[in-house]
């Protein structure tokens, strides 16, 4: 957050270091907003909205959480993302059971849709792990509409997930037709299997003049 000059900084998966997070953020004045576990933190002003639950899906767990920034008078809606894994369909395929594929990609493609109604606020910035790629069917049906940070103004394959096997950029930043990308960047990972990318976004009208 310091290195990087952030506005905000969004996380998901907090549960067991949201306390240590909390208070490391609080020595540099940063606030920290949770819903379910997922988090912004900012030195702004954040108001909690919409949160989508996979209970009614049977599942557990948030994988969409929207918010309200609010910096310098003007305010925008946030959402932060985290959307099902694909791995355990994909680990049946190996299989070749096509019911068991189904019963969990049904519930993957229920929720890219859902989340994807949560605004359709021109203003809107979505973040977070979609764990999809832009090549995927379903980021094409359901986000293509808003801007990608990094296939717009970054440079490089922009990998943010990492395996033995393959990388891939799974992570995105999503903006709506209100700003422009002025510059993305995906950055070494912090410990974990996911790298961190970044957005500098600029309202269009103030770029303008």
């Amino acid at each position: 957050y310091e290195e990087q000059d952030l506005d905000a900084l969004l996380l998901q998966e907090t549960q067991q270091k949201a306390g240590e997070i909390r208070r490391v953020a609080e020595v540099f004045g940063v606030g920290m907003h949770c819903q379910s576990r997922l988090c912004v933190l900012t030195r702004h002003d954040v108001e909690t909205g919409v949160q989508l639950n996979r209970r009614v899906l049977g599942g557990w767990g948030g994988y969409a959480a929207s918010f309200r920034l609010c910096r310098e008078g003007a305010c925008w809606p946030l959402v932060n993302i985290h959307l099902a894994t694909p791995r355990h369909a994909l680990d049946e395929l190996q299989g070749w059971d096509l019911l068991k594929v189904r019963k969990y990609l049904q519930p993957r493609i229920t929720e890219s849709g859902l989340a994807s109604l949560v605004t359709d606020d021109p203003r809107a910035i979505i973040a977070g792990d979609f764990n999809m790629t832009q090549q995927s069917p379903l980021y094409r049906s359901d986000w293509a509409r808003w801007q990608n940070a990094f296939a717009t103004a970054g440079c490089g394959f922009g990998h943010t997930k990492f395996t033995s096997l393959l990388s891939s950029r799974i992570d995105h930043i999503l903006a709506g037709d209100a700003w422009t990308v002025v510059a993305s960047a995906a950055h070494a990972g912090l410990g974990g299997d996911h790298g961190p990318v970044t957005a500098s976004l600029q309202p269009r009208m103030r770029q303008e003049r």
